[in-house]
C-alpha cells in the first residue's frame, strides 16, 4: 500500500489505492525493460568475448532476438490485456475486462523469463569446456560465467 493498512486506506480515501495500483502497472513496464537490457548486456559481453566462434555468435543472436520478442510480448501483454487500460488498476469500470487473469500473465513471463535466463547461463559453458585449460580451472570459468561474474 501505501504506508498504511488496507482497512485504513478503504476507510479514509480509496483513491490512493488507483495511484498505487496505475503507479505499480507503470513499474511492470520499467521492470520488463531493464530485465531486458540486463539480459542483452550479458549477450553483448558473450559476443565480444567469444567473437571468432561462428556458430556461438549465431546462438547469441538467435538468443538477442528471443529476449527482443519477449520483451515484446510482455509490453503488448500489459498494452492490450486489459480493456479499457485502467481496468488493470481500477476494475470497478464498467465493462471493463481483461483476457487473462494477471496472475496468469505473471506466471507466464515469469516462465518464459527463467527459461531464458538458463539459456542465458548454459550458453558459453560448451565454449568453455573446450578450452586448453586444466579442469579445476574450466570449472572456474563456468562458475565466474554462470554466477555472472564476467
Amino acid at each position: 500500500g501505501v504506508g498504511l493498512h488496507m482497512s485504513e486506506i478503504l476507510s479514509t480515501d480509496p483513491s490512493h489505492l488507483l495511484d498505487a495500483g496505475a503507479i505499480t502497472f507503470a513499474g511492470y513496464f520499467v521492470w520488463s525493460t531493464s530485465v531486458t537490457c540486463i539480459k542483452l548486456s550479458i549477450l553483448l559481453g558473450y559476443h565480444d568475448f567469444f567473437f571468432v566462434i561462428t556458430w556461438f555468435v549465431r546462438c547469441v543472436y538467435v538468443v538477442k532476438g528471443l529476449t527482443v520478442l519477449l520483451f515484446l510480448a510482455n509490453i503488448i501483454g500489459l498494452l492490450a490485456g486489459c480493456s479499457p487500460i485502467q481496468y488493470n488498476w481500477d476494475t470497478s469500470i464498467p465493462g471493463g475486462h481483461c483476457g487473462i487473469t494477471r496472475s496468469q500473465s505473471f506466471y507466464l513471463s515469469g516462465a518464459l523469463n527463467l527459461a531464458l535466463d538458463i539459456i542465458i547461463v548454459v550458453l558459453p559453458l560448451p565454449v568453455i569446456w573446450t578450452l586448453r585449460v586444466s579442469g579445476l580451472r574450466k570449472l572456474g570459468i563456468s562458475l565466474m560465467f554462470s554466477l555472472g561474474a564476467m
